[in-house]
């Protein structure tokens, strides 16, 4: 389904810009009831991806990583990778339509991380925001590699 300005008039305009500017990074960002790590995973699946991609995601993760210990590497596409692509999710439009770009999917729990529990708060708006700032640390580490 496409955006309308009848049924999605602020994905219409967002991707309109988008078309005419380009895009070189996209992280589109959700959250999941039963994930217990922040997760984020490239739009592999989706026709124009390019196996070059892989290098840009490995760095900027193993950035973020350094740069917040709340984003824990090694975690695989939870349930494997779907065959095809939905198209219709922001990150896989954006990652085929745009190939020369990187777009990410960010996964975020809702209760806690596994490998850095914090029973007191579990996985707070204060531990979001500052993966969310974090975010801009690891972005700068890999920005003179994007297109």
């Amino acid at each position: 389904m496409s955006p309308s300005k009848d049924r999605s008039p602020e994905v219409l305009c967002v991707r309109d810009r988008m078309e005419a500017t380009g895009l070189d990074f996209c992280l589109d960002c959700h959250a999941d009831a039963e994930l217990t790590c922040n997760f984020i995973w490239p739009s592999t699946n989706v026709p124009a991806w390019r196996e070059e991609r892989w290098g840009l995601f490995d760095a900027f993760q193993r950035r973020w990583a350094a740069a917040n210990p709340d984003y824990e590497l090694g975690h695989p596409y939870p349930g494997g990778v779907p065959p095809v692509a939905d198209l219709t999710m922001g990150w896989n439009w954006i990652g085929n339509r745009f190939p020369q770009s990187l777009s990410v999917l960010l996964e975020q729990p809702f209760k806690d991380v596994s490998w850095r529990k914090t029973p007191e708060t579990g996985w707070s708006p204060q531990r979001a925001t500052r993966l969310g700032a974090s975010f801009l640390t690891a972005l700068l580490g890999v920005v003179d590699q994007l297109p």
